[in-house]
């Protein structure tokens, strides 16, 4: 499978779970949906890159004994991946804007809703061979951050909607990434 057809398999799979039903966003041609493709596909560098980074960041926070100073490191790491993602999804959007293929609004509203296709979170998955009394703790500690994860996914919202603004700004694209490394 190509990086097309799975960058268009995932903007795909996310609209239709953000409520856009099976198209992927309102009135979207093959065409738009293809372009989206090719721009997602273009991203992945900036997302593979934030994709590592975030994963950095876990790691240090996990790491025992704890070094705030590389938590820091790792976490303004991320804030700037996060940066150079917003800026380049702008520019993205910014070249589809000037061809046929041009997005509506309520389209544009759509891809910010789905996070701009790839890139926006992780993928979970079973930790095996865990206890029970493993597994329990795990969820105490999910349980505990949930409003800082709430307010990250938030200001990763707010960072994505911003570089899909049709006139990004980029002091607007610097404080919602800022707000995502706070």
């Amino acid at each position: 499978m190509t990086i097309r057809k799975i960058g268009a398999s995932i903007l795909l799979y996310g609209m239709a779970a953000a409520g856009q039903g099976r198209r992927g966003m309102p009135n979207g041609t093959p065409e738009q949906i293809a372009a989206i493709a090719r721009m997602n596909a273009a991203l992945a560098p900036q997302t593979q890159r934030l994709a590592a980074v975030r994963s950095d960041l876990v790691a240090a926070a996990l790491a025992q004994p704890r070094d705030d100073a590389a938590i820091r490191s790792c976490a303004e790491a991320v804030r700037a991946a996060e940066m150079e993602l917003a800026k380049a999804r702008a520019t993205a959007l910014a070249e589809l804007q000037s061809t046929a293929n041009r997005l509506s609004v309520d389209q544009i509203a759509a891809l910010a809703a789905a996070g701009g296709g790839p890139g926006r979170g992780g993928y979970r998955t079973s930790m095996p061979h865990a206890t029970a009394k493993q597994a329990s703790a795990l969820i105490d500690m999910a349980t505990a951050l949930q409003n800082q994860t709430q307010a990250l996914n938030m200001a990763r919202t707010q960072l994505t909607s911003a570089a899909l603004n049709a006139s990004p700004d980029d002091s607007v694209i610097r404080s919602q990434a800022d707000a995502v490394g706070d």
